[in-house]
């Protein structure tokens, strides 16, 4: 689902489970709040305006599925304080990859109509392989800290491009 998609699909939710229609709504767009200091961060790194840095910031979570990483992630519950910080560390990684990739767009391809699309076409096979393994280790059964840990590497890998 698109950012949009999903916060319209958590307001009904939250409505539909009684919450006023406007409460609902606030409601719905604290997930999407909680990204603002990122995409402000990768703005000013880029040297870009806000807009552009918000459009390039959801298409690199789209293109690799990040939502759907950080979904899983939150429902890990770590058997203790390693597992805690490895699924900390992992976090962390992702996040500081998807800023560094839109960076990354935005500096390399600020001239293109999609500079994540122009991004990714550019990666070729590289970035078509590691996409691939990332859907696989994310979407192949539960995931785990250990899997987790594997897709923050693969994605960091990426910023070094």
């Amino acid at each position: 689902l698109s950012p949009r998609e999903r916060i319209e699909e958590k307001r009904h939710g939250l409505f539909k489970s009684g919450a006023p229609e406007g409460l609902a709504g606030q409601l719905a767009l604290s997930e999407v709040a909680e990204l603002i200091p990122d995409i402000a961060l990768t703005a000013r790194t880029a040297g870009a305006d806000i807009v552009a840095a918000a459009k390039a910031f959801f298409a690199v979570s789209d293109a690799f599925r990040i939502p759907r990483v950080e979904d899983a992630a939150r429902s890990i519950t770590p058997s203790d304080y390693y597992d805690q910080l490895a699924l900390s560390r992992a976090t962390d990684t992702i996040g500081a990859a998807r800023r560094g990739i839109a960076v990354a767009a935005l500096t390399g391809h600020a001239g293109t109509a999609d500079p994540v699309a122009a991004w990714l076409d550019a990666g070729g096979e590289r970035v078509a392989r590691i996409r691939e393994r990332l859907q696989a280790l994310t979407e192949g059964g539960d995931i785990t800290v250990s899997r987790l840990s594997v897709a923050s590497g693969l994605m960091s890998d990426l910023t070094g491009m």
